[in-house]
């Protein structure tokens, strides 16, 4: 249980991890990538410089929770009317969104360059490229927008379905724990409550004598 926590913190602190499926996939870490190209149309890289881009992806990653970076997402997008379509989109009505950073007080609109791959619309955006995001991750963060305006919280792993123990395993094991000779601790005995076992007795010395009584016990 600890490794899992201890991969979501650093999941969301974007830095690098094992991930915790079957694949046990090592994620690299985040990092800001390269900007915006002497082509875009909104300028991003004149009007936010290198440093001001890292300052914006630690101030990210430094929430280092799920749901305040999703709000941290919405917050910074808006939705807008498209000017115009291109011949091949389904909806005419949606709304785009509009991506922008607070930089000094000000909020800069950021381009969202479109590119069209063998039929598949893959579209980068400033914000991606700064935040060191994936498409998917703020395309789940704005559909997390109930009517409301309301961010719904993280889900994952709140199914209910999770791998319980038996409670008489439980008990089993405190039973024989409470079972085991405890020695006194001279010099804490007055500071603390807490009870000791010989040093001579490993982790693995105590789960084979567990195991041991168990296959006895049937």
């Amino acid at each position: 249980m600890w490794k899992s926590k201890v991969a979501k913190v650093l999941r969301n602190s974007g830095k690098a991890y094992q991930s915790m499926s079957k694949s046990k996939l090592q994620v690299q870490e985040r990092k800001v990538v390269l900007t915006c190209g002497e082509k875009c149309r909104l300028k991003c890289k004149d009007k936010i410089n290198k440093i001001s881009r890292q300052q914006l992806f630690h101030a990210f990653w430094g929430l280092r929770n799920l749901e305040r970076q999703r709000e941290f997402i919405v917050r910074h997008s808006q939705k807008i009317k498209p000017k115009y379509r291109y011949s091949s989109t389904q909806d005419f009505r949606a709304l785009n969104t509009a991506f922008c950073f607070e930089v000094a007080g000000s909020k800069i609109r950021v381009y969202k360059p479109f590119f069209k791959f063998f039929k598949l619309f893959i579209l980068q955006t400033q914000i991606i490229q700064t935040l060191g995001l994936s498409y998917k991750a703020i395309q789940t963060a704005l559909s997390k927008v109930s009517e409301s305006g309301v961010i719904l919280g993280d889900l994952r792993g709140k199914h209910g379905h999770q791998p319980t123990i038996d409670p008489q395993i439980k008990q089993s094991v405190i039973d024989f724990i409470n079972s085991i000779p405890k020695i006194e601790f001279h010099y804490l005995r007055a500071q603390t409550k807490r009870q000791y076992i010989s040093s001579k007795k490993s982790l693995a010395d105590i789960y084979r004598a567990y195991k041991q009584r168990r296959e006895k016990d049937g």
